[in-house]
This record gives structure tokens, sequence and C-alpha cells, in this order.
């Protein structure tokens, strides 16, 4: 987790997260039913009705810099939740936390 403090994308690095988050929100959005619930999500959270639309333009205007600052805040609040069979868990715990 310590690295995600120091975090550095390489130019092609960034522009696959871009293009996989930019399809991940297209999959999110097919259907009317999707759409519907995305229009519902924007007015609970109080965002206007044009944020879907200004999406793109938002997710092209992140930088390499923008990741590695909000991934080192997610280092200090990151939880993680590990499940399986106790002995295993334990054994893999103790081996990387070498």
């Amino acid at each position: 987790m310590d690295e995600l403090g120091s975090l550095q994308l390489s130019p092609q690095e960034l522009a696959v997260l871009k293009w996989r988050q930019g399809i991940a929100s297209n999959v999110r959005l097919t259907t009317n039913d999707q759409l519907a619930r995305g229009l519902v999500a924007l007015r609970m959270a109080d965002l206007p009705i044009d944020f879907l639309s200004g999406y793109p333009e938002r997710l092209a205007a992140v930088t390499a810099e923008d990741v590695a600052r909000v991934a080192g805040e997610c280092r200090r609040t990151a939880v993680l939740l590990l499940t399986g069979d106790p002995a295993v868990v334990s054994k893999a715990l103790q081996a990387t936390a070498r």
C-alpha cells in the first residue's frame, strides 16, 4: 500500500486507465433502466443532469499527477477485506509482511 503514495504512471498507462474507465462508464449506461438509475443517482448526489454529458471531458482532463494524489489519499484510508480459510489467509499475510 505504501507505493500508492509514490505512484507514477507513464502516458501509456494513464491512457489505458482512462480508456478502461470510459468503457466501463459506457457499459453501465447502455439500457434505459441503467440510464434512469444513473440519473436518479445524480439527483440523489445533488449533481446537475448534465454531469453525465460532461464526463468525457472531465475524464480526458485527468492527469497522472491527479491519479498519484488520489492514490496517496487512498493509501491512508484503504480498507482490505480478506476472506477464505483462516490458515491460508494467515499464511499469505505472513508471507507478504516480510
